[in-house]
């Protein structure tokens, strides 16, 4: 079957996104066993007496993994010559304390953290100033002040940030793409521009790093010099190339048929009342705007807003918009804002703990790692990856905090601990989440969702490896994952828990899937993301691998499964308190 080209509006998407994040619950063809099971018996529960159990193995081998990679990260380790140039001398006054500072991304950012506190300071001051003498009637041109306000601040900031000269070439790529697609207004060349321009803009500045005004002409060659303190203005079109065609796209879909009626009609809680609630997440994200709300200037303020700008969480235009006007309940809640604050706060100090007492990154960049056993070696591969969750979840949360001062709400990027999570496509759901939806309203759904599940998988995590870097492992990170979720997707299909579920041996069949599952994961991150070897990727799983599974580590590995499996069992048990406590029950 071909992908459908079709690009389904705003209100279409409450019905594809409903399904497909459902229970992949399909009408089976039930066996004679199926049938004496799901007639005879309820879903299991997780809560039996061999729960305990399972938790006492998570515990001590949890307990035991930590020891592992604490004890060689200290002076005398095997090895520690090795990574020792790779550490810096800590902060804090403990004589003898070193941190692992050697990822550059988060050493980017803990480095500048106390620049950005001040620089969030002064943007919510300004702006809660700005929004309290503006008269605020719903619905109507008094955010204007505090639209006034944002480009300022955006424009300072950027001009330090990437120099003026970066400002005036980020301006020109963003006018280039506002003027074609809005005089295209409702033209179906709208998503075709969108999406070629897009991406253009993105290979080609990654491509040239950046472009210089003097090759345009000899008399612009003085603009080169107004650089700011980050030379290279280009690395965040990443999420500028996103945010282009969320603009794009919303307005396309304004001359379409996106309206609040069709929201109505659509939305269960928005239904209830017969009219759009101001507040509801899916009508931010469905209900078009007034035309005048599509203006450059708003347009400008939206892709420059400074809070989300760096690094994300990333926002669709027209939820931004709509927060510009009316500030969500969450934002305005001083017990719910204290409350992110000290989660944020204690997150951070957390992975202050862990590279002051982990050297996971520099062991695994250095030939520390060789010096391993096949226990350490499994172990610094679970925590690379720990490593590479709890950075991104302080960045994320420190400017999602940030925005959620100035009365912008996002999506929670990581909404679940990275160890617990046992499905593959559950993980990528709660991994950058902001980015997920945005992939699901702009990708996936438009070229026809679950209709041509494989094929859109493939499209869909193409881009994802793509769109972090034109690299050979990131490319095959993005295949593996796909290859990797298609088992699942068809066991789910074949074992629907609904018909399933009351089999008393349904949770070990799940937890052996899970087990695959996780093993996995692993794998391919490592791949994509991880350290392991210099810069991790293909080569150095396929050096750490054979280490760790050979027949000299029998024991080893079969403890690797029985933790993991003991693990699968604990997330289910977590999975249905969230249900008994009045959550939403998903397979994720």
């Amino acid at each position: 079957m071909r992908p459908s080209l079709k690009i389904n509006p705003p209100h279409e998407y409450e019905r594809v996104q409903v399904a497909e994040t459902q229970s992949p619950v399909r009408s089976t063809p039930k066996s004679p066993k199926s049938k004496e099971i799901s007639a005879t018996a309820k879903v299991a529960t997780m809560f039996t007496y061999e729960l305990p159990l399972h938790m006492a193995i998570v515990t001590l081998a949890m307990l035991a993994m930590m020891r592992a990679v604490v004890v060689a990260s200290q002076e005398g380790s095997p090895g520690y010559e090795s990574l020792r140039p790779r550490l810096s001398v800590s902060w804090m006054p403990i004589k003898g304390l070193l941190v692992d500072d050697s990822d550059m991304q988060y050493r980017g950012f803990r480095s500048t953290l106390g620049v950005l506190i001040s620089i969030m300071f002064a943007h919510v001051s300004v702006s809660l100033l700005a929004q309290k003498f503006a008269k605020r009637k719903p619905g109507d041109s008094s955010y204007i002040p505090r639209l006034v306000v944002s480009l300022l601040f955006s424009s300072i900031f950027l001009s330090v940030y990437i120099g003026v000269s970066g400002l005036l070439k980020l301006v020109c790529v963003l006018a280039v793409n506002f003027l074609v697609a809005t005089n295209l207004k409702g033209s179906r060349a709208v998503p075709a521009f969108a999406w070629i321009y897009g991406l253009g803009v993105l290979f080609a500045t990654n491509h040239y790093q950046g472009f210089s005004f003097g090759s345009l002409s000899s008399y612009l060659s003085f603009l080169d010099n107004l650089g700011g303190g980050m030379s290279r203005w280009w690395l965040p079109l990443r999420f500028v190339m996103l945010k282009m065609i969320s603009f794009d796209m919303d307005s396309y879909w304004r001359y379409r048929k996106g309206n609040s009626e069709n929201h109505v009609d659509t939305c269960r809680e928005c239904g209830k009342g017969g009219k759009a609630d101001p507040f509801c997440p899916k009508g931010r994200l469905e209900i078009s705007h007034l035309p005048e709300d599509y203006g450059f200037l708003h347009y400008i303020a939206y892709i420059t807003y400074v809070p989300l700008y760096i690094a994300g969480p990333i926002i669709a235009y027209n939820d931004f918009i709509s927060q510009l006007k009316n500030r969500t309940p969450f934002t305005t809640n001083g017990k719910a804002l204290a409350t992110y604050t000290a989660r944020w706060i204690a997150c951070f100090l957390t992975m202050e703990i862990f590279i002051h007492y982990a050297y996971v990154i520099a062991i695994a960049k250095s030939d520390a790692w060789k010096e391993m056993s096949a226990f350490e070696l499994a172990c610094l591969c679970f925590f690379n990856l720990k490593h590479v969750w709890l950075k991104l979840l302080v960045m994320w949360r420190f400017f999602r905090l940030w925005a959620l001062f100035d009365g912008i709400e996002t999506v929670e990027n990581m909404n679940r601990c990275m160890t617990n999570n046992y499905s593959a496509s559950g993980f990528w759901r709660s991994w950058h989440r902001s980015f997920n939806r945005w992939i699901i309203r702009y990708i996936y759904v438009p070229l026809g969702g679950s209709s041509c599940y494989m094929i859109n998988l493939l499209i869909t995590f193409t881009f994802v490896a793509v769109w972090h870097d034109l690299d050979l492992n990131l490319l095959a990170w993005g295949w593996l994952v796909s290859l990797f979720i298609i088992p699942e997707h068809l066991a789910l299909r074949a074992f629907p828990v609904k018909v399933w579920g009351g089999w008393p041996y349904y949770k070990y069949l799940c937890g052996a899937g899970a087990v695959a599952n996780i093993l996995l994961m692993i794998t391919v991150n490592i791949i994509g993301f991880g350290a392991i070897g210099g810069n991790g990727g293909i080569q150095g799983m396929m050096d750490a691998l054979p280490r760790i599974f050979n027949a000299n580590n029998v024991p080893t590995f079969i403890g690797i499964l029985v933790f993991f499996f003991s693990l699968s069992q604990c997330q289910f048990a977590y999975r249905e308190w969230e249900t008994l406590k009045g959550g939403v029950a998903t397979r994720d």
